[in-house]
């Protein structure tokens, strides 16, 4: 039983409830702004983690962070316009 109320929980409240909170700033901050906003998503939880559960940051986290959030949104090449 309790894992039937386990998947209830993340069911209602991590799915159906998160996506309504998420779909209504995407309306209110435009697909583009609030886009740009998620991919800031790893950086914060990387110091929420640090601030609240004391997890070890090393250097290597934050530049693989970093790398990845250069490959979601790379400098275009000179043949684009």
């Amino acid at each position: 039983m309790p894992v039937w109320l386990s998947l209830g929980y993340v069911s209602i409240f991590s799915m159906l409830v998160g996506f309504v909170f998420w779909y209504r700033g995407l309306v209110r901050g435009g697909t583009a702004g609030v886009g740009q906003l998620q991919l800031l998503q790893p950086f914060f939880g990387l110091i929420l983690a640090a601030a609240l559960l004391a997890e070890p940051v090393a250097p290597s986290m934050i530049g693989v962070h970093t790398a990845g959030s250069d490959a979601a949104h790379p400098m275009p090449s000179c043949g684009y316009r």
